[in-house]
């Protein structure tokens, strides 16, 4: 089971991720789904193949020099036109790209990119979605998505430590019937100055 979640709360955006992953019989449970750009504070995060979240982890940058000192806006059009691009350089680099009969390609799993005011979501072609208030991707986004929206709060005047619990609940509430549960999650925190 895989999930990773992002939700707005009153001082920008948190992340979370299990940290299982299978691959056949093999189990790990120490991967990482989510990362900080090291430049820009943008965190990312991705599900599917354990080689997608580990490509993650080798992108340091993928906001332009120039954009980060002018302080460019990250938003839906240039997650499409910049971020998205670069991340399928390094997933064709690194070999994870397929490409179908229409010569279509795609990556094996969903992305999130976040920065401390918005979330998005891509799908494996690189479709991008804007949200509101919260997305999770992954195995158990239906489960996530679920819970979140029985509750039935305003999101952007949650303080972080009750973010971090609505964010945790929500992961093991995915993952509860997963032969590999444990409690070990990943929180990225994405603070507006």
């Amino acid at each position: 089971m895989s999930v990773v979640i992002a939700i707005k709360y009153k001082d920008g955006v948190i992340m979370a991720a299990d940290k299982q992953a299978t691959s056949g019989n093999l189990k790990s449970d120490n991967a990482t789904k989510i990362v900080q750009t090291k430049y820009s504070g943008l965190g990312m995060g991705a599900v599917g193949l354990l080689k997608t979240c580990n490509i993650l982890e080798a992108v340091n940058e993928v906001v332009d020099p120039e954009d980060i000192l002018s302080q460019a806006p990250i938003d839906k059009l240039y997650v499409i036109r910049k971020i998205i691009p670069l991340l399928f350089t390094a997933f064709e680099k690194y070999h994870c790209l397929t490409k179908d009969e229409d010569g279509l390609q795609s990556i094996h799993g969903n992305l999130l990119i976040c920065s401390n005011e918005k979330i998005f979501s891509t799908d494996g072609i690189g479709a991008v979605s804007e949200h509101d208030d919260f997305v999770a991707i992954g195995c158990g986004e239906q489960l996530v998505h679920g819970y979140l929206s029985t509750l039935n709060i305003d999101y952007n005047k949650l303080n972080e430590n009750k973010a971090i619990e609505i964010l945790a609940t929500a992961i093991e509430k995915a993952c509860k019937d997963d032969v590999f549960i444990n409690d070990k999650i990943d929180i990225l925190i994405l603070k507006r100055a």
